[in-house]
């Protein structure tokens, strides 16, 4: 969903008069989950502290699930699903168009947080926005070989893009030894995409994997 100022605002303004309304009906004014969502709007554009890659990727969940599924928000019909577009800020792709499902790539990035599990990362890439800042290469280069550096200490991640539930892969290391079961591998049939999330923490330095689709 796209979150900038004249979104929130709309939302705004149409929830508390929903909110004043229902309040006419039933004698209270249900307004928790509006104020909850405006300090997370306020927090994730820079509102007093700085926040990390992975905090604001929590804030925005947060967001857009007391956004679809309190009753007391109204709903704004310039909202559309999956879609995050911070002010200021463009898609990495610019052929994508918010859609990169039709462009085939393979995503790949570390997390911050070294607690992170297969499940937080999966609630997270139905948002394309998501994807603004993390690297990808082709499913080609991928077969062949490619040499990423990481630079913390965390899970790594994978996200095929464009595939089926039904398509296998084979993730190989540097010695060309399959590595399959060292990542939870999980289908996202919301983007069609194909996540692979370590299951052990990487450290820093250049690794090299293959990924093949079969």
């Amino acid at each position: 969903m796209i979150i900038n100022e004249t979104n929130n605002q709309a939302i705004t303004i149409s929830s508390l008069n929903k909110i004043y309304n229902q309040a006419k009906i039933n004698g209270k004014l249900d307004s928790v989950n509006l104020y909850i969502l405006n300090i997370i709007f306020k927090l994730l554009n820079g509102c007093c502290i700085t926040l990390t890659n992975y905090e604001k990727q929590r804030l925005m969940e947060m967001y857009r699930k007391i956004y679809f599924h309190s009753n007391t928000i109204c709903k704004n019909a310039f909202v559309e699903p999956y879609q995050y577009l911070k002010p200021k800020f463009f898609q990495a792709d610019l052929e994508d168009c918010n859609s990169f499902n039709k462009f085939p790539k393979i995503y790949y990035w570390q997390e911050e947080d070294y607690n992170t599990i297969s499940n937080d990362v999966f609630q997270l890439i139905d948002d394309t926005g998501y994807f603004i800042t993390k690297s990808f290469d082709s499913y080609e280069n991928f077969e062949i070989g490619k040499t990423i550096n990481y630079s913390n200490y965390g899970k790594i991640i994978f996200l095929a893009t464009n595939t089926l539930n039904t398509d296998v892969f084979k993730i190989k290391d540097f010695l060309n030894i399959e590595v399959n079961d060292s990542f939870t591998i999980t289908y996202n049939d919301v983007i069609n995409s194909t996540l692979f999330v370590s299951k052990n923490n990487y450290s820093y330095g250049d690794i090299n994997f293959k990924i093949i689709k079969l």
